[in-house]
């Protein structure tokens, strides 16, 4: 502006500039900063450096770049770490969590395709309350199987949905249960979106806890699903191709509003 004022021959004006605040970020652990006339210690300005640098990276790459700021600073940083993060961080080899998603997706397609040759697909097989605890798979008078989905381990809220939602158009419901169980079993086997698997499949366990509870020997399941949110598809499974082709195919579209489906490398 002084610039301008001086070509034109006109007086100068002091500057005075207005700062939201200053901050000065020493590394990873270490920052000081002031906001707004507000000193912060060091806590404080570590948080406030990595919030400004989620709003830098989200306005020049969106929630990609942003992700991929949070995964570096707080999963593979490689300087000195507190023991829990060393302990949260380490890496391991991906393979050694092969044979536990393959047994996860037998498991799955398993229970699936027993349901549907138990007739899930023809016959009504959900029912009301269980009178006992060994009645949550019973026979009807007709000699029919029918599962009993509601039992001493419902939550009144959830009883409320069975009776509502579910006991009136229990054909839907067990077209489902069915459908998803192998699905799983195909996607876990297969490594297909396996995080997304395993985030249904822990789900559906909860789902079962909240009618029926869930038989001793399958308690094993919730916690081997949660080891699949560390990518287990992407070693021998399709997720190791799958998820950097759709990334790539976000960036594209994210850059010019379309998809470009031969779209293998950017």
């Amino acid at each position: 502006m002084n610039i301008l004022r001086s070509i034109r021959g006109e007086e100068k004006k002091k500057l005075e500039p207005k700062y939201h605040g200053m901050m000065v970020s020493v590394g990873y652990y270490f920052a000081v900063a002031e906001i707004m006339g507000v000193s912060l210690n060091r806590l404080f300005a570590v948080i406030m450096k990595h919030l400004v640098n989620m709003h830098y990276y989200f306005g020049i790459g969106g929630f990609e770049l942003v992700f991929r700021y949070l995964k570096h600073e707080f999963l593979y940083k490689r300087q000195h770490k507190p023991a829990l993060e060393a302990f949260i961080t380490k890496k391991t080899m991906l393979v050694w969590l092969v044979p536990l998603r393959l047994y996860i997706g037998y498991y799955w397609l398993m229970e699936g395709l027993k349901k549907a040759w138990d007739g899930w697909f023809v016959v009504e097989m959900l029912a009301g309350r269980a009178t006992d605890a060994e009645a949550t798979a019973s026979l009807t008078e007709e000699g029919r199987k029918v599962f009993r989905i509601v039992s001493e381990h419902t939550p009144q809220w959830y009883e409320w949905i069975v009776d509502h939602v579910i006991l009136p158009r229990p054909m839907l419901f067990q077209y489902l249960i069915v459908l998803t169980e192998i699905g799983l079993g195909l996607a876990f086997i297969t490594g297909t979106f396996t995080i997304l698997a395993a985030i249904v499949g822990i789900g559906l366990n909860i789902n079962f806890l909240l009618s029926t509870g869930m038989y001793p020997e399958t308690y094993w399941l919730i916690p081997a699903q949660i080891a699949m949110f560390q990518d287990a598809g992407k070693s021998f499974g399709v997720d190791y191709y799958l998820i950097p082709y759709l990334t790539r195919q976000w960036r594209y579209f994210v850059r010019n509003r379309k998809i470009k489906l031969n779209l293998f490398r950017e």
